[in-house]
């Protein structure tokens, strides 16, 4: 690793991510105070008539839903503002490295420098996984201690463990497909409105692949449908599963990009 590039790479990344986090950090807080304010310990199923099957979908659960304090705190990990933040963060990784340094005509200035394009990848990719790791562990754990602060007494340090394991590892998987856009494209906002538009379509098809079987076979296609934090939190070795295969779908585009960027004509 290269201490002058990932530095340089740091510096201009951790404002954004610092905003993002402290975003995450004061929705989780309010998520856990919402649910002590307003009684949010009831079923919902029966309060909300109707509202079982739109929570089922926001959770990514196909079975029967037993509304409780571990339902909820799953519900704040898959939140449609968390999975923006997370994906949006993965979109706009993917596309500096190699298309925003094409599109903004850096590139030749970049790889000029007596470093292999290889190595660049990896430095680049190693600020940016890294960063998303922070991210999305600080977001779980501050989810833990924000429930235990307020008395709601949470499910246990393990559970919360794995939750964050399974959010980091849906966090990578984002970041190597977008990453994977990126070297194939050369405008960096393209790269990034590609990458938005197709973690947009696979949420749509996990959400409505809940509701509507006609669509529930399409959904092992999305990268959402493996994000189960209520699995997690239940620990369901459901939850396990999911994290290997996002795990795996992480690594295989991070190899798929780096051969792209590696052989890509400039």
């Amino acid at each position: 690793m290269n201490r002058t590039l990932l530095r340089f790479r740091l510096k201009h990344s951790l404002p954004g991510a610092a905003f993002a986090l402290g975003g995450l950090i004061l929705f989780g807080l309010l998520m856990c105070g919402a649910y002590q304010a307003f009684g949010m310990d009831r079923n919902l199923a029966e309060a909300l008539p109707g509202s079982e099957a739109m929570l089922r979908a926001m959770l990514g659960e196909r079975g029967a839903l037993m509304w409780d304090l571990t339902s909820f705190l799953a519900m704040a990990w898959r939140h449609p503002i968390v999975l923006a933040v997370i994906a949006g963060m993965a979109a706009s990784y993917g596309s500096a490295f190699l298309a925003r340094e094409v599109g903004d005509g850096t590139a030749d200035l970049l790889f000029s420098r007596p470093v292999t394009r290889s190595r660049l990848f990896w430095n680049d990719l190693a600020v940016s996984s890294g960063i998303m790791a922070a991210v999305t562990v600080l977001f779980s754990l501050s989810l833990w201690v924000a429930a235990s602060a307020m008395g709601l007494s949470p499910p246990g340090v393990a559970q919360f463990f794995r939750a964050g394991v399974l959010t980091l590892a849906f966090a990578l998987a984002l970041l190597a497909v977008a990453y994977l856009v990126g070297s194939l494209l050369s405008d960096g906002r393209r790269a990034m409105a590609i990458s938005a538009a197709l973690f947009i379509a696979m949420y749509m098809v996990d959400a409505v692949g809940t509701l509507w079987d006609r669509v529930e076979p399409l959904r092992p296609l999305s990268l959402f449908a493996y994000f189960t934090p209520l699995d997690s939190l239940k620990a369901r070795p459901e939850g396990t599963g999911n994290a290997i295969i996002l795990f795996a779908v992480a690594a295989a585009a991070v190899a798929l990009s780096h051969v792209v960027a590696g052989r890509r004509d400039l």
